[in-house]
């Protein structure tokens, strides 16, 4: 009976997925001829393309280009994801999380504000090279853990939002010249004639072709780097010719209509929910489902949007996010039985030791408050305010180190909390999208409550946060909180708060700029009130700690060892993220939604010895406050007379300082 069940599953799977990519493949196609105005007409336009008819000229080299780019880039886009995913043996293998688009966005911005004589040939090669270099940056780093497939998406995310980072920052000072790519790094597929569909083509059929010729060797990695091997197969080869092939798929659809994330994860993703087995299974359907998916959204938009242009980029990720989230939640991942392990766990460390850390890191706290208030930059120079000027510039100096250290602390001692109560490393509340859940719920006040006052934002972002914290242990329960589904649950929320801020700059509403400057991590408009608001919130957040302790040391035993001993699971939990999500969101307003404080302070904490709870939040709050303090001193100093936001030049470091120690440990994750 068992076998006649899995029998029927199987061909009932091999019905499914074939319909499913027919209907959807015909819904895209039946919007396209509804947008055209009939299939009469589609054929005259067809036939009179360039004659004197304005909707005929409109749909042969505005509709049609845009259909057809529209396919050829999701084709690639699926293709190439698909093969990322099976080069890596990873399902979270695409584009995005392999830092292609960030690299291709930052590359672009670099050339046309100091090297604009490279854009003699065109701005696609440089996008080209961009994602390229980017990628081979995630190669290099994963290469000594032999591309162990956590370890990759990792490298890939910290590169990634440090790519990120350094092109927010520049796009927020160079604005007005960096303003005309808004439209392209949104992802439009907004088409005037036919050229970039005849540039695609070509390069979409030789990676097919060389993707189906190549069908046996990789294949046989399914059995084992060893077992491939053992056969005769050159393992990494094969290996660097389909991503090679997969880089140069993304990056060129990137060149010619953006970068456009979700399209080469949820096409493949849904293609293997549905029954897809096999490689050429993956492949076929993973690319024929990518590209009616963007062809859909694409032609829905255009009959919706009332003659608003909403890019293609910018939509796939609001409806990516929650199709990723769901497959997040239904897809069982390598790790899922496996705890997690700290990849910058560091060996025991004596208590002499650790006493000296800690006395160090209070020191490096005070040293970067008194350097902060007293030494900046002026038109003239460096200068170092003497006792009688630092009165005159405390009360704008005072209240931005307050909020740093303060919005440091507080985010340092969530992702303390966090990572105990899911047992997970990698869990902070940058990263998770925690602050991007707080982010987005700012981002409706500020457009919808415009009257807010300060407090009312910080209740706003706090109930964004519990949301999001919410959703992340909804999902993550079933893989006891596996490092992989919180990553890409809080790269799917990240993504949706970065499509709506997007879409808000391309329609030019003013507010934008206030919006930008937030959710980089500034603290410009923070008074001395908001300043002592949060020095008190801090407070109350480490005087929380020692009510929480037992919890803390409890929950990383797991579930039944924690029951065992008599903790009530469900209302700890509760209460921790409550807790979590109201600190979260006071950092949230303070430095903006990511700042990697939350993220870097824990490891250093556990990596100076510091391993109970009380003593780790303790001094993850201190660290946390240093980088914050410094990071906001750096960012007013280093490009005087433009200032860069804390958040920001926290998140350049961070990135930097997790890629670091990625090279120098060789632990699996």
């Amino acid at each position: 009976m068992a076998i006649a069940s899995d029998q029927y599953q199987h061909s009932s799977s091999q019905i499914t997925l074939p319909v499913v990519t027919l209907a959807a493949i015909a819904a895209a196609c039946g919007l396209l001829v509804a947008n055209a105005g009939g299939i009469a007409f589609l054929h005259r336009a067809l036939g009179q393309g360039s004659s004197g008819d304005l909707q005929a000229v409109l749909v042969s080299y505005g509709l049609l280009p845009r259909f057809a780019i529209g396919v050829i880039a999701g084709l690639s886009l699926g293709l190439s994801g698909a093969l990322f995913q099976q080069m890596l043996r990873n399902p979270l293998a695409e584009p995005g999380t392999l830092a292609v688009f960030s690299g291709a966005k930052a590359a672009l911005f670099v050339t046309v504000l100091w090297m604009p004589q490279a854009l003699v040939w065109g701005h696609e090669p440089i996008i080209g090279i961009g994602g390229l270099l980017a990628l081979a940056t995630v190669f290099i780093l994963a290469a000594k853990s032999k591309f162990q497939p956590l370890r990759v998406i990792l490298i890939g995310l910290m590169l990634s939002l440090g790519l990120e980072a350094f092109s927010g920052a520049a796009f927020l000072v160079h604005f007005e010249e960096l303003g005309d790519l808004l439209s392209w790094q949104t992802g439009s597929l907004v088409q005037t004639n036919w050229s970039n569909v005849t540039i695609l083509l070509p390069i979409l059929l030789v990676a097919t072709i060389i993707a189906l010729l190549m069908t046996r060797p990789i294949t046989s990695l399914d059995l084992g780097d060893d077992s491939a091997k053992s056969a005769g197969v050159p393992v990494y080869t094969i290996r660097l010719i389909g991503l090679l092939v997969a880089a140069c798929l993304s990056a060129a659809v990137a060149a010619a209509v953006g970068p456009i994330g979700f399209v080469g994860l949820v096409g493949p993703a849904i293609a293997s929910r549905l029954g897809a087995r096999g490689y050429q299974q993956r492949i076929v359907f993973g690319a024929l489902l990518s590209a009616a998916l963007l062809s859909l959204v694409d032609q829905a938009i255009l009959s919706m949007a009332g003659g608003l242009d909403i890019p293609a980029g910018s939509a796939m990720a609001l409806l990516g996010a929650p199709i990723l989230i769901w497959l997040v939640r239904r897809a069982s991942l390598q790790d899922r039985v496996q705890p997690p392990q700290d990849m910058f766990a560091a060996g025991p460390v004596r208590m002499i030791e650790t006493r000296v850390w800690v006395f160090g890191a209070a020191l490096a706290l005070s040293i970067a408050c008194v350097l902060a208030l007293t030494l900046g930059r002026l038109a003239d120079g460096w200068h170092l305010a003497s006792p009688e000027q630092l009165i005159s510039v405390w009360q704008w100096r005072f209240p931005r180190v307050i909020a740093a250290g303060a919005g440091g602390a507080m985010l340092a001692i969530a992702g303390c909390l966090l990572q105990r109560m899911t047992g997970n490393p990698l869990a902070s509340p940058e990263i998770l999208g925690l602050s991007s859940g707080g982010a987005l719920f700012l981002m409706l006040a500020i457009f919808f409550v415009p009257g807010l006052d300060r407090s009312g934002m910080m209740v706003l972002s706090g109930l964004g946060s519990l949301i999001v914290l919410a959703l992340l242990i909804w999902s993550g329960r079933r893989s006891a909180f596996s490092s992989e589904r919180m990553l890409l649950a809080g790269i799917a929320l990240a993504a949706l708060t970065g499509a709506l801020t997007s879409l808000m700059a391309l329609f030019g509403d003013m507010r934008i700029q206030r919006l930008l400057g937030w959710m980089a991590g500034s603290t410009y408009s923070v008074s001395e009130r908001d300043a002592w608001i949060a020095l008190i919130i801090a407070a109350v957040s480490l005087a929380t700690v020692p009510l929480l302790a037992r919890w803390l040391s409890i929950l990383p035993l797991g579930t039944d060892p924690s029951r065992s001993l008599g903790l009530g699971i469900a209302k700890s939990r509760l209460i921790l993220m409550i807790v979590i999500a109201a600190i979260t969101g006071a950092a949230t307003l303070l430095v903006g939604p990511l700042s990697f404080a939350g993220l870097i302070a824990p490891h250093i904490a556990r990596s100076i010895g510091l391993y109970r709870p009380m003593s780790q939040a303790y001094g993850a709050a201190i660290i946390g406050a240093t980088c914050m303090v410094l990071a906001d001193w750096i960012g007013r100093t280093i490009a005087f007379p433009w200032q860069i936001p804390a958040g920001t030049v926290a998140t350049l470091l961070g990135s930097l300082y997790f890629l670091m120690l990625g090279l120098r440990h060789d632990r699996r994750i």
